[in-house]
């Protein structure tokens, strides 16, 4: 599956994003079960929000950002 072109481009400029940005990936054990060849975009969507571990650690998350004073939707 191909993404279509990117239709634009976005480069930071610190005058008007002055926070740093930093990705730090957080590595499951979440794994697909069955052929690749015939899984879908909507079974991977279906098994992610059934993971029970997963959504814990994401609770976890979220829980440890609000009680740091973080604020996540805003």
């Amino acid at each position: 599956m191909w993404a279509d072109a990117i239709q634009s481009r976005r480069t930071r400029d610190d005058r008007f994003d002055p926070f740093d940005h930093l990705v730090l990936p957080k590595f499951t054990h979440f794994r697909m079960d069955g052929d690749r060849a015939d899984v879908t975009i909507q079974d991977v969507y279906a098994a992610l929000v059934t993971d029970e571990a997963r959504n814990e650690s994401i609770v976890r998350d979220v829980i440890h950002a609000v009680e740091s004073g973080r604020h996540l939707l805003s």
